[in-house]
């Protein structure tokens, strides 16, 4: 009888499915994954420059090992294993691996997931990325942990604590995709005080501007005064040409008005790097981490140099309605979890690549 032949649609609904048809074949693919050469994981030079930026001198004490995934892990670990980042903040507003290292797990999230969307060229990314969470985390725990019954149990609390809030049917790829949503939503918080700050530094050096200028006018007036005294026709106070500070200041009578409404112009919008309109590297560095203190603490004292009270009582607000410990939450819950399901299994599987 002859078989019959595939539509398109067919053949790339049937390319899009799992490959792990059972638990042994879930596990061979977590296996060649783990397997991988490290360099099929980027996204060409610049996601390598780019985690080399971050990690580069844990990457370098790895030698050979380097060369596939599971080992690439371990450069991963060792810059959380230093990390000194903020160590006097409170656990709850800074981020619990480090800054490096919580952007390397981000960036490693972000090309994972342009694999798993078929972003990317490497196919044994994309097929292990087709599993659904149980189905991953079950190869898992078969591959990670044949022999250590305690990182086995460690492993399964965390799992099973994962499941209550990821359905365990969902595909890795829809997973991968909602870790990083919780991730920029908690950045977002962040990343707001950030920009607030800019705003801030930008209406303190105009301010400190107007302030010199001001002086500036009345040293050239004391100058034409002794000019005009001393007769020197032949001598001439040359005029500075207006910048853009008095332009906006011209169309903005009020600067402190005008910074602090550029201050509440943030917006929360957050591209969504699952997004199908989403192209390879379109998010990368722009949600990385700050190495800003965000304590109340440190806040406090960003209150005390506000240059308007507009500011301070702005500032404020994120202190009492502890926005950035809601933020730093967010980031570290998502940071923890992809970790453990793309990092933390792996250092305990010593494969050579193939």
């Amino acid at each position: 009888m002859e078989e019959k032949k595939l539509t398109l649609e067919e053949r790339i609904a049937r390319a899009a499915r799992s490959q792990a048809i059972s638990p042994e074949a879930a596990a061979r693919l977590v296996e060649r994954f783990a397997r991988m050469h490290t360099v099929l994981i980027f996204h060409g030079s610049a996601d390598l420059e780019l985690m080399y930026g971050l990690i580069g001198p844990y990457m370098d004490q790895l030698e050979d090992d380097l060369l596939h995934y599971a080992g690439f892990c371990h450069s991963i670990n060792a810059a959380f294993a230093d990390n000194d980042t903020l160590a006097e903040a409170a656990p709850t507003v800074r981020p619990a691996m480090g800054t490096q290292a919580s952007n390397a797990v981000v960036l490693l999230g972000l090309m994972l997931l342009d694999h798993a969307k078929g972003r990317g060229r490497d196919k044994e990314v994309y097929h292990c990325t087709r599993m659904t969470v149980r189905q991953y985390l079950d190869a898992l725990e078969t591959v990670a942990f044949p022999e250590e019954e305690g990182a086995r149990l460690r492993f399964r609390d965390w799992r099973d604590s994962f499941l209550h809030f990821y359905p365990a049917s969902t595909p890795l790829a829809d997973t991968l995709g909602d870790m990083l949503r919780l991730y920029i939503h908690g950045w977002k918080r962040l990343d707001s005080l950030d920009h607030i700050l800019r705003c801030m530094e930008d209406l303190s050096r105009y301010l400190e501007r107007g302030k010199t200028e001001a002086l500036d006018r009345e040293l050239r007036e004391t100058m034409r005064q002794h000019i005009a005294e001393m007769d020197l026709t032949d001598v001439e106070v040359v005029e500075e040409e207006d910048g853009l500070e008095e332009e906006a200041l011209e169309q903005h009578l009020d600067p402190v008005e005008y910074y602090f409404d550029l201050a509440l112009s943030y917006s929360w919008e957050a591209m969504d790097p699952a997004g199908e309109e989403i192209k390879a590297r379109e998010v990368r560095e722009q949600i990385f981490l700050s190495d800003r203190d965000y304590s109340p603490q440190a806040v406090a004292q960003l209150v005390e140099q506000a240059p308007a009270p507009e500011f301070q009582a702005l500032l404020e607000r994120y202190i009492s309605e502890r926005w950035l410990v809601s933020g730093m939450s967010e980031v570290n819950q998502a940071i923890s979890n992809l970790f453990m399901m793309c990092v933390g299994p792996y250092l305990w599987m010593k494969k050579a690549p193939q």
